[in-house]
């Protein structure tokens, strides 16, 4: 395993993310639609960014079942973002 600075900040990315999204599920305030959304953009973003640090650190070549798993999900990044700022600032009509 190859681990640069970038691959850290890339894990640390990752972490970040995932202890975001329990800390939002756990709170009381997750019934709101931005929060939901948060989650789900945080997700989103967490698992877009995990083939990046697979392949930086090597561990694609080490193990190479993880090149099948379809984690390329950075094309949903933009219209999860468009709904989340439009939660939050204009009136939502739609609910999750």
């Amino acid at each position: 395993m190859n681990l640069n600075p970038v691959n850290v900040l890339i894990f640390l990315g990752i972490f970040q993310s995932l202890v975001i999204i329990i800390l939002i599920i756990v709170s009381k305030s997750f019934d709101t639609t931005h929060n939901k959304l948060l989650v789900a953009l945080l997700a989103v973003v967490s698992v877009s960014l995990t083939p990046t640090f697979l392949g930086n650190s090597g561990l694609i070549e080490k193990y190479h079942f993880l090149a099948f798993i379809p984690f390329h999900l950075a094309l949903f990044i933009f219209p999860v973002l468009y709904l989340y700022f439009k939660s939050i600032f204009g009136e939502s009509n739609f609910t999750i």
